[in-house]
């Protein structure tokens, strides 16, 4: 079975982890709409760069890695 008695505790840590983290997304998301209307509209590409940047540095720290130059 997926929850398998092993990993039952990892399982509920890693769920409470992520509803905390969406929660505190979330409410600054609600803190930011109520400042201005239209920067809720500017988020998701705010959203979409910080994630291209962390992919790219990811992929950077690799190929330093297998280059030998970390």
């Amino acid at each position: 079975s997926l929850l398998n008695r092993k990993y039952t505790y990892l399982y509920v840590l890693l769920t409470l982890f992520l509803v905390y983290t969406l929660a505190l997304g979330f409410r600054r998301i609600l803190k930011a709409f109520m400042r201005s209307k239209r920067c809720i509209l500017l988020f998701p590409f705010l959203r979409l760069g910080f994630d291209l940047s962390r992919i790219l540095g990811f992929f950077c720290g690799i190929v330093l890695k297998i280059k030998g130059k970390r």
